[in-house]
């Protein structure tokens, strides 16, 4: 008979830890409206840290002002930051069921192994519980970074492109083509000489993530850590080098790269 059954109360004070790093998480990323739960080692408890530069508000606000906008899509950003939240409960719900079955998993072993020590087990599986919940957390976070930013971008871009006239501009995903860059980015953002960067049609953008082997990029780009975003090709500009720069006032630079 199995003996070892994890308390409720236990379960409790494991869920608590997983659910306060995940508050902690959104407070900082989200903003001050979301509450977050202090964490205490030992006599210590570790004040929360937030920066509104690098909270998903702040950066979707620099990356619209990067574009010439200076009163960013306030209804915009709010959704940006509602879906981020709902990724962040999703993860959470995911992320304590894990764990909770990974400490019983570890008490059940213990003693089918004949090796009883439930004390070390147990402490083993918690600092498994930190691990797992700050790699669920930073793939939320890099994820809506990313799509926060070029969302950001794109409403700016459509803002000033309406201005001139324009209905659907030219984009371009801005980044460095080395021995880091992933194929599918070379694919996706570069032209075959892989130094001048491939252009498109906004409306050619997917808004769902990017699914390898797609025929057209996205604007969450095209993975976790990234490095590429979204910039605007102002009429008459082209490339040379790899490098943006005014052509000529008729220059088409979508029609050069495809003919």
């Amino acid at each position: 008979m199995l003996k070892y059954i994890l308390p409720k109360a236990a379960a409790k004070a494991v869920s608590d830890v997983v659910t306060a790093l995940f508050n902690r998480a959104k407070a900082r990323f989200l903003g001050k409206t979301y509450k977050a739960t202090e964490i205490q080692i030992g006599y210590i408890t570790k004040p929360l840290e937030h920066r509104e530069d690098l909270s998903l508000p702040g950066i979707f606000d620099s990356a619209a002002k990067a574009e010439g906008v200076t009163n960013p899509n306030e209804k915009l950003r709010q959704s940006c930051i509602d879906i981020a939240s709902q990724y962040f409960d999703a993860h959470l719900e995911a992320t304590k069921a894990q764990v909770l079955n990974a400490v019983q998993s570890y008490l059940h072993e213990s003693q089918t192994s004949g090796t009883v020590d439930p004390d070390k087990e147990l402490k083993e599986a918690l600092e498994s519980v930190v691990e797992k919940a700050a790699s669920n957390i930073k793939t939320v976070t890099e994820n809506e970074t990313t799509r926060g930013k070029n969302l950001g971008s794109i409403d700016a871009i459509l803002r000033m492109a309406a201005v001139d006239g324009v209905q659907d501009p030219l984009i371009y995903f801005s980044g460095p083509s080395d021995s880091h860059t992933c194929n599918e980015c070379l694919r996706m953002f570069f032209m075959p000489d892989r130094i001048t960067p491939r252009v498109w049609r906004m409306s050619e953008l997917s808004h769902a993530y990017h699914v390898r082997g797609a025929d057209r990029p996205s604007i969450c780009s095209g993975h976790p850590n990234c490095r590429h975003f979204i910039v605007s090709i102002l009429p008459g500009y082209g490339f040379s080098g790899g490098s943006l720069k005014f052509i000529a006032p008729d220059y088409d630079i979508l029609k050069d790269q495809r003919g």
